[in-house]
């Protein structure tokens, strides 16, 4: 077993012991050199830090307060690089060490931490064959996870052979993901909180977590979305850093397996919303498979999202899964349909997830299977409207204040008054007069932005533009037609099939 005590007896290294004597039998798990200011933030405890004298603080407070943190975090002791600049070490360093039990020793400027750092490592790779093991373990146990498709046996397995408690959470919620309804234990929760906004949510290396009750560490899942690695237990000690590090990394396999699960599970909700839309799953079938689900139709809303991107889409169901919100979602066109529950709490969520930029409309209750096809429409209606808003965000029970119209039966028949003669002959000459039209209102009346937005000649636009005009008997020169123009072709998005 490696020591300070034993590691000073090594004369190549050229150590000196001067402080700290009672905490030199502590053992040596590794060696880190760091000259940052904090470098307890990458720490787990067992190391031995080597650090350059010049780097250390000028003030005696401050020069205590470095010791003090190096010992709550378990370091096995410190060896400092007396470099000119330092000249002597400081006194106050050394009646830190000695109080608080943390070895400290000194080297000369002509020696190299590369060399100690080497000898600390082979020292460590050739006894410490129960690290080797560990790590052996934690492979074993993330490839029968892949086999078994059950993380949550992998990770109590793990737990059971290192000797402390394992959770995986969600950085923001702090929620297990693979134990749905739990969380990080209570005793430690409000700590890692703490920890978790001082540092923005993100951490650094490791976190070191003590209260009455128990202590931990935690260390950062690497994996898309924010997820954190606890290891906890009120009186054994817990892995060193290597073996987090590499028990991260297997749960990031567990967790990527985790997420090609709830990818399977949002396809198979797609193709459920789906046929309910087009009405192959009616009455009581359809609210029983939607039940299934974890969605309560009568309760329920849909939320029609604008230019969803397909990771985006994949984050916003891994984090509303992660937070346990029910929900279906199905692609169509450039729209994202999320089917919801209609609670204040669930759709504010949702729209965080989104971000601020992203369009969304909300629909009136779906109440029944049957009304989710025009749930849609409403959504997909209050989607273009919330383009237009501060807020991107439109419910339909609002939507009518922006468009003049109380209900789909009103657009269909504006629309029926005003394009009807151009949908049908834009279906009997494969011509594009509805299209045309919304873009030169789009481009605010520019005959040469319209063309250019529709690859045609300026000539072709002035053409089409004269044949809806003789079509509808509107003159899109005077501002009351244009009115009726634009509010159609809103009146039509309501109406029109999303595909």
């Amino acid at each position: 077993m490696l020591t300070a005590a034993g590691l000073q007896e090594l004369p190549h290294l050229r150590l000196t012991l001067v402080a700290g004597r009672e905490g030199a039998d502590v053992p040596i798990r590794w060696a880190h050199s760091s000259d940052h200011p904090h470098p307890e933030r990458w720490l787990a405890g067992g190391e031995l830090l080597l650090k350059n004298g010049s780097t250390l603080p000028t003030s005696v407070r401050a020069q205590s307060a470095l010791i003090g943190r190096l010992g709550a975090v378990g370091v096995s002791g410190v060896v400092i690089g007396l470099d000119p600049e330092l000249g002597e070490l400081p006194a106050t360093l050394v009646r830190a060490a000695d109080d608080g039990r943390v070895p400290l020793m000194t080297t000369p400027y002509s020696s190299s931490f590369v060399a100690i750092e080497r000898a600390v490592g082979e020292i460590i790779v050739r006894d410490d064959t129960g690290r080797l093991a560990a790590i052996e373990k934690i492979y074993g146990a993330a490839r029968r996870s892949l086999t078994s498709r059950d993380p949550r046996q992998a990770l109590r397995t793990l737990a059971r052979d290192l000797q402390c408690e394992l959770a995986v959470v969600d950085a923001e919620t702090l929620r297990q993901i693979f134990e749905p309804g739990a969380s990080v234990p209570p005793e430690l929760s409000g700590s890692l909180r703490e920890e978790l906004e001082r540092y923005g949510g993100r951490i650094p290396g490791v976190v070191h977590l003590r209260t009455p009750a128990a202590r931990a560490l935690v260390v950062e899942v690497p994996i898309t979305e924010p997820t954190l690695l606890v290891a906890s237990h009120p009186t054994r000690s817990l892995p060193d850093l290597p073996v987090l590090q590499h028990l991260a990394t297997a749960v990031a396999v567990l967790a990527t397996e985790h997420t090609t699960s709830l990818e399977h599970s949002r396809r198979v909700g797609a193709e459920l919303f789906s046929s309910v839309i087009n009405g192959h799953l009616a009455g009581a079938h359809a609210s029983s498979a939607l039940a299934e689900h974890g969605v309560d139709v009568e309760g329920a809303v849909v939320v029609a999202i604008d230019g969803s991107a397909e990771p985006d889409e994949h984050r916003l169901h891994v984090g509303l899964a992660r937070r346990e919100v029910p929900h279906l979602m199905l692609r169509r066109s450039d729209v994202l349909l999320v089917l919801v529950s209609d609670e204040q709490r669930d759709l504010a969520l949702l729209r965080d997830r989104l971000g601020q930029h992203i369009a969304a409309g909300v629909s009136l209750a779906v109440q029944e299977p049957g009304r989710l096809a025009d749930a849609v429409r409403e959504a997909v209606w209050s989607m273009r409207v919330a383009r237009d808003l501060p807020t991107r965000t439109a419910t339909y029970a609002d939507a009518p204040l922006f468009t003049g119209l109380r209900d789909t039966d009103e657009a269909r028949a504006l629309v029926d008054r005003i394009l009807g003669p151009l949908i049908a002959y834009d279906a009997g000459h494969g011509a594009e007069l509805v299209h045309t039209l919304s873009a030169y209102l789009a481009h605010n009346r520019s005959w040469q932005r319209t063309a250019d937005a529709l690859s045609v000649h300026r000539q072709t636009v002035v053409y089409r533009l004269n044949k809806v005009g003789n079509l509808t008997g509107l003159d899109l020169r005077r501002t009351g037609d244009l009115a009726q123009c634009w509010l159609a072709l809103r009146a039509l998005e309501a109406v029109e099939p999303v595909d």
